[in-house]
Protein backbone atom coordinates (compact mmCIF):
# COMPACT_ATOMS: atom_id res chain seq x y z
CA UNK A 1 0.00 0.00 0.00
CA UNK A 2 1.35 3.16 -1.28
CA UNK A 3 1.68 6.39 1.14
CA UNK A 4 1.65 10.03 0.33
CA UNK A 5 3.10 10.77 3.87
CA UNK A 6 6.64 11.90 3.97
CA UNK A 7 8.85 9.74 5.35
CA UNK A 8 11.04 10.98 7.36
CA UNK A 9 14.53 9.87 8.91
CA UNK A 10 14.41 9.03 13.28
CA UNK A 11 18.11 9.87 13.18
CA UNK A 12 17.58 13.64 12.93
CA UNK A 13 16.08 13.84 16.53
CA UNK A 14 19.24 11.69 17.56
CA UNK A 15 21.07 14.95 18.54
CA UNK A 16 18.44 16.17 20.97
CA UNK A 17 18.37 12.78 22.13
CA UNK A 18 22.03 12.73 23.14
CA UNK A 19 21.29 15.90 24.95
CA UNK A 20 18.70 15.12 27.30
CA UNK A 21 20.76 11.84 27.90
CA UNK A 22 24.09 13.85 29.06
CA UNK A 23 22.45 16.46 30.69
CA UNK A 24 23.92 17.85 33.93
CA UNK A 25 20.53 18.14 35.56
CA UNK A 26 17.22 16.48 35.77
CA UNK A 27 14.91 19.59 34.66
CA UNK A 28 17.54 20.19 31.10
CA UNK A 29 17.10 16.33 30.79
CA UNK A 30 13.08 16.44 31.39
CA UNK A 31 13.21 19.41 28.66
CA UNK A 32 15.13 17.62 26.16
CA UNK A 33 13.15 14.69 26.16
CA UNK A 34 10.13 16.25 26.07
CA UNK A 35 12.07 18.25 22.97
CA UNK A 36 12.91 15.15 21.63
CA UNK A 37 9.52 14.26 21.28
CA UNK A 38 7.72 17.00 20.09
CA UNK A 39 10.22 17.10 17.41
CA UNK A 40 9.88 14.02 16.01
CA UNK A 41 5.73 13.75 16.59
CA UNK A 42 4.93 17.58 16.26
CA UNK A 43 2.63 18.03 18.89
CA UNK A 44 1.88 21.44 19.34
CA UNK A 45 1.76 21.14 23.40
CA UNK A 46 3.09 18.83 25.60
CA UNK A 47 4.13 18.21 29.34
CA UNK A 48 6.29 15.81 31.42
CA UNK A 49 4.16 14.83 34.76
CA UNK A 50 6.20 13.65 37.72
CA UNK A 51 4.64 11.64 41.38
CA UNK A 52 6.03 12.60 44.20
CA UNK A 53 4.87 10.38 47.02
CA UNK A 54 5.20 13.43 49.42
CA UNK A 55 2.93 15.41 47.71
CA UNK A 56 -0.64 14.81 45.98
CA UNK A 57 -1.32 14.87 42.83
CA UNK A 58 1.37 15.26 39.59
CA UNK A 59 3.94 17.68 39.50
CA UNK A 60 4.28 19.40 35.84
CA UNK A 61 8.19 18.69 35.16
CA UNK A 62 8.20 20.32 31.75
CA UNK A 63 6.03 21.83 29.18
CA UNK A 64 6.40 22.98 25.93
CA UNK A 65 3.85 24.97 23.83
CA UNK A 66 1.64 26.67 26.41
CA UNK A 67 1.90 30.41 27.50
CA UNK A 68 2.37 31.04 31.64
CA UNK A 69 -1.08 30.92 31.91
CA UNK A 70 -2.15 27.34 30.42
CA UNK A 71 0.93 26.01 32.30
CA UNK A 72 -0.30 27.57 35.30
CA UNK A 73 -3.83 25.80 35.00
CA UNK A 74 -2.03 22.75 34.10
CA UNK A 75 -0.03 22.97 37.42
CA UNK A 76 -3.12 23.27 39.48
CA UNK A 77 -5.25 21.03 37.88
CA UNK A 78 -2.61 18.32 38.31
CA UNK A 79 -2.52 18.71 41.94
CA UNK A 80 -5.73 17.14 42.35
CA UNK A 81 -5.63 13.34 42.91
CA UNK A 82 -9.42 13.20 41.28
CA UNK A 83 -7.44 14.86 38.04
CA UNK A 84 -7.64 12.19 35.03
CA UNK A 85 -3.80 11.65 34.97
CA UNK A 86 -3.11 11.35 38.28
CA UNK A 87 -5.83 8.52 38.66
CA UNK A 88 -4.32 6.74 35.86
CA UNK A 89 -0.57 7.32 37.19
CA UNK A 90 -1.85 5.47 40.31
CA UNK A 91 -2.81 2.84 39.09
Amino acid sequence: MASDAPTRDPRTDLPAAIDAATAEDLDTALTGILAAGVAALGPTTAAIFLVDPDRPGLQVAATIGLDDDMAAALTEAAQSVTNQYAVVAAG
